[in-house]
């Protein structure tokens, strides 16, 4: 279905790209298969034609979802984005979709990707620093939240929910991608509001909980400074602990290790940048809202 819409490698890339964030991509699983299947047959092949083997964004592109795909790319394709002297090139700086996308890119790394340990602050310093003026407000909007919530470690839904507003601000947008994405959306938070009629004696939170910072401070005796800086070194491993796991062949089927992984999104979205469960009357509440509140405008 998806090859009578684009033909070329670059289209099928943003097509895929487009369709997994705006959460209807559970529609067309078969088709996203058989294409990056086909896609990361060709893969050596495809510098050539409408493919561009320098052109950041779409090297990062494939990159990102051919290892969310689970296959094994190497991360040295982004050697040929440096100088002589090991830097990645100053050209970059000027390339804000490319940066965004090496960005995320970097957030699907393993143990063994120095290189994408080294662009990933190459690609958030350049990202904070982005002259607004020379870029849409939509690509600045994009920047601002990835920032905030790189889109390997977001809920697929709540991104969904981010990102469909900020498609329908891109020129490019397609009218029925977009329609079909907020119908898709609506529908499933009627279905979930029915299912959470009762959601409201759940949220009654309790008292405190003691967080892994405390646990490791008194364990360790140690300041609350070092051990936040403990806990974000075992985080880090442990989300390339998780890219790893989803590399063929798994140990375990896939829609195993995607559960585990949304676990993990739902930690780092109630916990990477403070105690957003305890504080529920923050970020929480925000989450919730738009996820089983307020419908999208269709």
């Amino acid at each position: 279905m998806l090859t009578d819409v684009v033909d070329k490698p670059s289209q099928m890339l943003h097509l895929i790209d487009q369709i997994q964030r705006l959460g209807i991509d559970y529609h067309f699983e078969r088709d996203i298969d058989e294409q990056l299947e086909q896609i990361h047959k060709s893969y050596s092949r495809l510098d050539h034609g409408d493919f561009r083997g320098d052109d950041l964004h779409m090297v990062a592109l494939i990159f990102r979802l051919l290892r969310q795909q689970g296959y094994n790319i190497s991360s040295e394709v982004f050697n040929k984005f440096k100088d002589s002297e090991g830097n990645f090139k100053e050209s970059l700086v000027s390339d804000v979709r490319g940066l965004l996308s090496l960005y995320e890119a970097c957030h699907l790394r393993c143990h063994g990707d120095s290189i994408l340990e080294e662009a990933l602050p190459f690609a958030i310093t350049h990202l904070e620093s982005v002259n607004e003026s020379k870029v849409s407000t939509s690509l600045v909007k994009q920047v601002s939240h990835a920032l905030e919530q790189p889109l390997r470690k977001g809920l697929p839904r709540l991104e969904a929910r981010c990102y469909i507003p900020l498609y329908q601000e891109e020129p490019s947008h397609d009218e029925v991608l977009l329609a079909l994405a907020k119908l898709d959306f609506n529908l499933l938070q009627e279905q979930h509001q029915k299912e959470l009629g009762n959601v409201t004696s759940l949220s009654k939170r309790g008292g405190h909980l003691v967080s892994a910072v405390e646990l490791l401070m008194k364990e360790h005796g140690i300041s609350e400074q070092e051990a936040e800086k403990e806990i974000q070194k075992r985080v880090i491993d442990a989300w390339k602990d998780t890219n790893e796991e989803f590399l063929r062949p798994t140990a375990v089927p896939t829609p195993i290790l995607t559960q585990s992984l949304n676990l993990s999104r739902a930690m780092d979205a109630l916990y990477s940048d403070g105690d957003n469960y305890t504080h529920s009357g923050t970020k929480l509440k925000g989450y919730v809202t738009s996820l089983f509140v307020s419908p999208l405008p269709m």
